[in-house]
């Protein structure tokens, strides 16, 4: 039957419970075992009330197997009463015990199916042990040494002051509950989803939650401390700090879970975070000493409690310092998203691997960034020391208006943005990818690029000095400035256009430099071939070197200094300048604005000179010189070797060429009250007047004294084109009109150009050329040189052996004493070659304008016609002469002269002395005279035509030739020989005198004499001739005619 009890126990009046008497009578108020136990099926219930005393039960067993509602209370009555363990069977028990001593309460092996409400008193319970059912122990201010509520959902409250040394809390949905200056020293809160709660001035020694979604709620009225906390398995829990301070939390999670930590004002002293899932943290106004992850996803939020350090490992990381002062950040192989906020700050950031974003508008002191792909921005009031972005292709982006001293990024290709006025950058050091750094506004006191193909563009702010390593690397300013740029070697592109770069350096390979509108102080590229544009801003000093370089500037612009080293350089300045110093090579100056010096090196230089200049100088090398424009010079001084100056507009006060053959050109007028001097120094030096429109008159005698070049026959009245002194010139060049040129006592160059010049050598080897225009040219002493050119000209070679030509047109020639040589040119000349052993050429002209006629003067001349029908007089002298094309005139005269008619119908004069004639082709004449000494013995040769041959005194020879030819002799013939006489074809033309008698066979038989086997006809007194061939006279008298 059903169980309905209520008894109460006070220690002392007997009482029966279920059927058994338990009697006090013993007088020591003590019962060894109580049992209240029953098996009726019930429902059952059982009150007891505990009273009175002080008593003592040693063991009570209170329970069913059937179940019972069993409630245990004790009187209100503050008297102690003793239970030394208390068993619980089956059932629902409420045990309510203030005052009871209990030392161990437990459920009894199978039977412990019940469900517990247990409330302990103001005495110590050693152990407490309810296994199975929904149990909850509420504590007062008694110590408990021990409780194992193990299944069910459990509840363990601990009261204000309480303590409880060890807990455990199995499977089940439990929820512990610390009261204020609570104490539980060991607490295990198994599977399940459990709840611990402390309270204020609480204190946990350590706590393992275990398996399930477990909640920690922190104390909120007063500080407390947990000394460990372990809730490493899967489950993902919920850690609400709020003020309690934790000296040892270790989370884990598993995958796909989520593990949250609310923070408070507690500290979080050591954090260590296990397993694959996810940590959302929170350190609230708490201090973290130390807080260690994984290879989780970290979701960290640590605020103005501030951090000591922290460190995750491989997983996806989310870290905001909200606020506060924090140590060290360390991150290993992780992807990070890293965010200091407006007052908050962090020492010291490191990570390696993954891609970190790091955003920071607080402060930090070094952030070594080891990820791949790192964006970091820098924005409101964001400052730091050291910013290492490591490698990957990383992002800085910095808006801040404070400072950073130092950002690092040595591999791959980074990018780096700063746009604040205020922001200052102490040091950027970019490493060997193709990095790019952007400065919109700020301010960059050092950047450094170590490799790769970086680009640099500035739009505003400032950069105090900026290199460039290895690569082609592009900078661009269009704003803002760049006080020093350096770049090393590669083909770099340097861009300016509003802002500015006070000095730029340019290392080895073929860079490309533009500046702006605003001055550049120093520019200087290294090697290869570089381009250099100076803008409208100037610039200080230009320097290149090594390869062929090019260096422009613009428009009105200054650039105070050029230099240019080896190579074939290219300078072209379109505004002014101070000064321009060429190297070595073959450079090209073009100067379109003034310049004060300029100085060009060895090499083959060219200097255009548009707008004047002060001192010009140049070294060795066939160097150019172009005074073009309006440009005026103070000096000009050429060097070594062979330099050409054109004057073609301008005021030069002093010309000095220098050593070797130098050229001095005017090509346009100059300004008559300004004075040139020219001064040739060593070398062949000429001056050309070429260009000039007008008479010049110019005197290489003159010793320095000044010239009016442009005044007639050089009065210094006369209004002319300016004054010029010349020292050490040897050549002239006049110009278009009539020119008057005077040589000195060296070896001159005289050119008339257009116009009838007058050129007059003087002493030394001359060489003088008309050019078009009736000419006259003087050679005077020396050997010269002289063309007429085209025109009628009139030549003196005066002493010395000349040669002389006449050139086109009717020409004059003397040639004076020496041996000169002269070439009639074409046009009717007539050549006097006066004393010495003189030559004339003509050439193959044909025409009636070929007749020239040449009289060789005394000596042995050689005289040579040429196509047209000359007139050639040998005079005295051992002369040769060959008429050439035409029907010649050919005068030996006196000496021993060889005479070639040549084609045509040639008449030739043998004059006195021994000559030596050869007709040629065409019915020629030869004449002798009548001398007749030994020097007289004439040989003639007839050559092609029918030729007359006419012999007169001297021991002469003939030999007519092909053609029927006529040999006429004189009264007095002396012994002349014929070679090659043909009876019946030539003729025979004798003097009456000379023949003596009738022309008869008789008298002809005679004068006839054949004994020495060959014809002789003997006139007597000394004249014969003789036939060679002919051996008799056959047939001879038909061909003789008398006259």
């Amino acid at each position: 039957m059903a169980v309905n009890e209520s008894h109460i126990l006070d220690g002392v009046t007997p009482v029966t419970i279920l059927g058994r008497t338990y009697d006090w009578s013993g007088g020591n108020n003590y019962q060894e075992f109580v049992n209240i136990f029953t098996d009726e099926v019930g429902p059952n219930s059982l009150d007891l009330t505990l009273s009175d005393g002080p008593w003592r039960i040693e063991t009570m067993l209170v329970g069913s197997l059937n179940g019972i509602d069993v409630t245990i209370t004790e009187a209100d009555d503050g008297i102690e009463r003793d239970i030394d363990t208390l068993r619980l069977g089956d059932g629902n028990f409420v045990i309510d015990l203030p005052y009871v001593d209990v030392k161990f309460i437990r459920q009894s092996g199978d039977l412990a199916s019940s469900n517990v409400t247990l409330t302990l008193g103001q005495n110590s319970t050693r152990a407490i042990d309810l296994e199975n059912g929904n149990d909850s122990v509420t504590t007062r201010t008694g110590r408990l040494e021990y409780v194992d509520l193990s299944g069910g959902d459990n509840t363990l409250n601990v009261a204000d002051n309480g303590r409880v040394y060890a807990a455990r809390m199995d499977n089940g949905a439990d929820v512990t509950t610390i009261g204020n200056a609570g104490r539980v020293d060991s607490l295990y809160m198994g599977n399940g989803n459990d709840t611990l709660t402390l309270g204020d001035n609480g204190l946990i020694g350590s706590v393992y939650l275990d398996n399930g979604a477990d909640t920690f709620n922190g104390s909120t009225g007063a500080d407390s401390r947990v000394d460990s906390l372990f809730a490493w398995e899967a489950g993902g829990d919920t850690i609400n700090v709020n003020r309690t301070t934790f000296n040892h939390l270790e989370l884990g999670t598993d995958a796909g879970e989520t593990t949250t930590v609310n923070g408070g004002s507690g500290d979080l002293r050591m954090v260590k975070l296990y397993g694959a899932g996810t940590f959302n943290i929170d350190s609230g106004t708490g201090h973290v000493e130390s807080l260690r992850g994984t290879n989780s996803t970290h979701n960290l939020t640590l605020g103005s409690g501030g951090s000591d350090s922290v460190v995750l490992g491989n997983g996806t990381n989310t870290v905001d310092f909200t606020g506060g002062f924090h140590g060290n950040f360390t991150s290993y192989s992780g992807t990070n998203t890293i965010t200091i906020a407006d007052g908050a700050e962090v020492r010291t950031i490191g990570t390696s691997g993954g891609v970190d974003n790091l955003a920071v508008a607080g402060r930090f002191n070094a952030a070594t960034l080891g990820g791949n792909d790192d964006e970091v921005s820098m924005t409101g009031q964001a400052r730091g020391n050291t910013l290492d972005l490591g490698d990957g292709n990383n992002e800085l982006t910095i808006t801040s208006d404070q400072y950073l001293n130092t950002v690092v990024a040595y591999s791959d290709n980074d990018t780096v943005t700063l746009d604040n006025a205020d922001f200052n950058l102490q040091s950027a050091q970019l490493g060997s990818g193709d990095n790019r750094f952007d400065l919109i506004d700020g301010k960059v006191e050092q950047l450094l690029a170590y490799g790769g193909d970086d680009t640099l563009d500035v739009s505003g702010g400032r950069i105090a000095t900026a290199t460039l390593g290895n690569g082609a690397n592009t900078v661009t300013v269009i704003g803002g400035q760049i006080n020093n740029l350096e770049t090393y070697e590669g083909d770099d592109t340097i861009s300016v256009s509003t802002g500015r770069i006070d000095v730029i350096r340019a290392g080895s390979g073929n860079n490309d430099v533009t500046t702006g509108d605003q001055f550049t102080d120093i520019i200087t590229a290294f090697d290869d071939a570089d381009i250099v544009r100076v803008g409208t801003g100037g610039a200080g000093f230009v320097r290149t070197s090594g390869g062929d370089d090019t260096v422009e500037s613009a428009s009105g612009s200054f650039v105070y200094a050029v230099r240019t080293d080896d190579g074939a350089d290219n300078v072209l300045l379109l505004g002014g300048g101070h000064s321009v110093g060429l190297g070595r090579g073959n450079d090209t100056l073009t100067a379109q604005g003034f310049v004060d010096f300029i100085h060009a090196s060895d090499g083959d230089d060219v200097l255009n000179i548009e707008d004047g200049a002060g001192a010009i100088r140049t070294g060795s090398g066939m160097d150019t010189v172009n005074m073009n424009g309006t440009s005026w010079a103070r000096s000009i001084e050429t060097g070594d070797d062979s330099d050409t100056v054109n004057v073609a507009a301008g005021r030069p006060s002093l010309i000095d060429t220098g050593s070797g053959d130098d050229l001095i050109r005017f090509t346009a007028a100059s300004d008559p009250t300004f004075g040139t001097r020219l001064s040739g120094s060593s070398g062949i030096d000429t001056v050309d007047f070429g260009g000039l429109g007008t008479t010049v008159t110019f005197t290489l005698d003159g010793g320095g004294i000044w010239q009016n070049v442009g005044a007639p026959g050089g009065d210094p009245d006369a209004v002319g084109v300016g004054y010029i002194s010349e020292n050490g010139i040897e050549n002239v060049i006049g110009g278009a009109l009539d020119d008057r040129l005077t040589g000195d006592d060296g070896a001159n160059l005289l050119s008339g150009n257009n116009g009838n010049d007058t050129l007059i050598g003087l002493a030394g080897d001359d060489t003088l050329f008309g050019g078009a225009g009736n000419d006259t040219l003087d050679g005077r002493e020396g050997n010269d040189s002289m063309n007429g050119d085209v025109g009628n000209d009139l030549l003196f070679g005066g002493d010395g052996d000349d040669l002389i030509g006449g050139g086109d047109s009717y020409d004059t020639i003397f040639g004076g004493a020496g041996n000169d040589t002269v070439w009639g040119g074409n046009g009717r000349d007539q050549v006097r070659l006066l004393d010495g052993n003189d030559v004339f050429w003509d050439n193959g002209q044909s025409n009636v304008h070929a007749h020239d006629t040449v009289f060789g003067g005394t000596g042995n001349d050689t005289l040579n016609g040429g196509g047209g029908n000359e007139v050639l007089f040998g005079e005295a002298g051992n002369d040769s002469m060959v008429g050439g094309v035409g029907d010649d005139r050919l005068g030996g005269g006196d000496g021993f002269d060889t005479i070639f008619g040549g084609a045509g119908n040639d008449t030739v004069w043998g004059g006195n002395g021994r000559d030596l004639v050869y007709l040629g082709d065409g019915s020629d004449i030869f004449w002798d005279n009548t001398q007749s000494n030994a020097n007289a013995h004439d040989t003639v040769f007839g050559g092609n035509g029918n030729d007359t041959v006419n012999l007169g005194g001297g021991d002469d020879e003939a030999s007519g030739g092909q053609g029927a030819d006529t040999f006429v002799f004189a009264a007095a013939i002396d012994n002349d020989t014929l070679t090659d006489y043909a009876v019946d074809t030539d003729a025979l033309r004798i003097d009456t005198n000379l023949w003596g008698g009738p022309l008869t066979q008789t008298h002809l038989d005679g004068i006839s004499d054949t004994s020495s086997g060959v014809l002789v006809l003997d006139f007597g007194a000394g004249n014969s001739i003789t036939f060679l061939g002919v051996t008799s006279n056959a047939g001879l008298l038909d061909d003789i005619t008398l006259v």
